[in-house]
């Protein structure tokens, strides 16, 4: 009997590290270390730092976002001559390709098969010739400047990637799953910045993170997390990974609590993967 209770309040105290454990933790490490050492302010060479970007956006049938997904990349606050679009379209079968196809500025990759989208980034990617790529989804609208927000952090050499905030849009016809689903992100958004400001986060969201082109490796073909593999494999490299809420995705809520339950474990099984 004394095993299984053991059992019992074992597995429910690593339930509560989890969920709250690890962020009061965090967050008196962050703490005992603005006392021990000052935290270091930005230089202005770093916020006026300025690279050639790539913002790489892969659209599977997303033609209900995709136009203003263009227009909102366009209308980013960064130097225009120093910004690419690509827009990879593989195996769509709405007007997602014809919709690109009318913003001469965007370069446009199609391929008529659909192999899923880690097959269409790794197509991609060779044509990437900027030293900066940033990843976004089709359905995510960024703040004006994101773009710059996070190419700063490359000024530093050490900085190998740098991961955007998701936040997600409430508004009162949302159900109550989205406001909780909003506080959840909020939570998980400041336990990035806690990792970040202790050292390094290990892992992204995929509607908004950078990389140095350079530490980019294909993805294998069964990865589930495609985007936690790239950030975490340049974390493994010795790289810093930088997290910055001043650059971020803005993304409607999951449609029900069931979606947003398969989309919590699929994230699972990728960590776990």
């Amino acid at each position: 009997l004394m095993v299984y209770q053991f059992t019992f309040f074992l597995c429910l105290a690593l339930i509560v590290y989890t969920y709250i454990g690890y962020g009061l933790l965090l967050f008196l490490l962050i703490k005992l270390k603005r006392i021990l050492f000052k935290p270091a302010e930005a230089s202005n060479h770093a916020q006026q730092f300025t690279l050639s970007v790539t913002v790489f956006v892969a659209a599977y049938n997303e033609e209900e976002y995709v136009v203003e997904k263009i227009k909102n990349t366009l209308a980013q606050d960064y130097p225009p001559d120093f910004l690419t679009i690509f827009f990879v379209t593989d195996g769509s079968t709405d007007e997602t390709p014809q919709l690109v196809s009318q913003f001469p500025g965007i370069q446009l990759f199609h391929h008529p098969e659909r192999q899923g989208k880690i097959a269409a980034v790794n197509r991609v990617m060779p044509f990437v010739k900027t030293p900066i790529v940033i990843y976004t989804d089709a359905n995510t609208l960024l703040n004006p400047k994101a773009v710059a927000n996070m190419v700063k952090h490359f000024a530093d050499p050490k900085v190998g990637a740098v991961a955007g905030e998701k936040r997600i849009t409430v508004n009162q016809n949302d159900e109550a799953s989205a406001a909780g689903e909003g506080l959840y992100w909020k939570y998980e958004s400041a336990l990035k910045r806690w990792d970040s400001e202790l050292y390094s986060v290990v892992g992204a969201a995929g509607e908004l993170f950078a990389i140095r082109t350079e530490l980019f490796e294909p993805t294998p073909a069964d990865t589930i997390i495609e985007d936690f593999y790239k950030t975490l494999r340049i974390a493994q490299k010795g790289y810093r990974v930088v997290y910055e809420p001043n650059a971020y995705a803005l993304e409607a809520p999951s449609a029900s609590v069931n979606e947003e339950l398969k989309r919590k474990i699929r994230i699972a099984a990728g960590g776990l993967q």
